[in-house]
């Protein structure tokens, strides 16, 4: 039940998305304009966040992972990731983000050379290829989905060995956890209509679905 845990569990929730935020800021440069140098920044910027937001991401998974088993948690668990075996983290974090940084790498291509932004067609096709390359990236780092709830489950195991073991718990439970996604467009979208203020409840509400979702997938392997 996470009603009694709201207020500290929504707190975690906004320390973590404010340290997110300061980190993709710093790892925004601010250039403007296409070219090669805007690409560059643009592609440094993005695997520079992606990297140190995983390892927020890793916190985040502890404390709710803590959290449904009914674990001591404080908001500051979301810099577990810090503090214990970053190099690890990091590591897990290169591979995924290499992925992602080659499914999006059409779409920052056409976005930094071709796209024209005052053309209505132009723009279309850049949030096409855009909505594309996020739907094979997703599908592709599907298989990978549960390396942060590892990472704190399982520390033991070497970064090669948390990415196989991935691979291996989320066999056969690939629809399953795409539909706990699309479960939560319905909330998310009553959650605009409140100006965010709903998102209080809906982040922390989220990240316990992914938690129970990971305790239900280890208990029906064998590991």
């Amino acid at each position: 039940n996470l009603l009694p845990f709201l207020g500290i569990s929504a707190t975690t929730v906004l320390i973590a998305s404010i340290i997110q935020t300061v980190i993709a800021s710093i790892a925004s440069l601010p250039i403007t304009g296409t070219g090669f140098l805007t690409f560059f920044t643009y592609e440094a910027g993005f695997i520079i966040s992606s990297l140190l937001g995983g390892i927020i991401h890793v916190g985040i998974c502890k404390y709710f992972l803590a959290l449904i088993t009914e674990k001591k948690v404080a908001p500051f668990d979301v810099l577990h990731g810090f503090r214990h075996s970053p190099d690890k983290i990091l590591s897990v974090n290169i591979f995924m983000t290499f992925i992602e940084v080659i499914c999006l790498l059409p779409y920052a291509v056409y976005y930094y050379f071709f796209a024209n932004a005052a053309d209505k067609q132009s723009v279309l096709l850049s949030l096409s290829i855009f909505l594309l390359c996020e739907a094979i990236a997703f599908l592709i780092l599907l298989p990978f989905s549960l390396t942060s709830f590892i990472l704190v489950d399982m520390p033991d195991l070497s970064a090669a060995k948390t990415i196989k073991m991935s691979c291996y718990l989320m066999k056969k439970h690939y629809f399953k956890l795409i539909g706990l996604y699309l479960s939560f467009i319905p909330l998310s979208l009553a959650s605009l209509i409140t100006f965010g203020i709903g998102d209080i409840w809906l982040k922390p509400y989220i990240h316990s679905c992914f938690a129970e979702f990971y305790l239900t997938v280890t208990e029906q392997k064998t590991i």
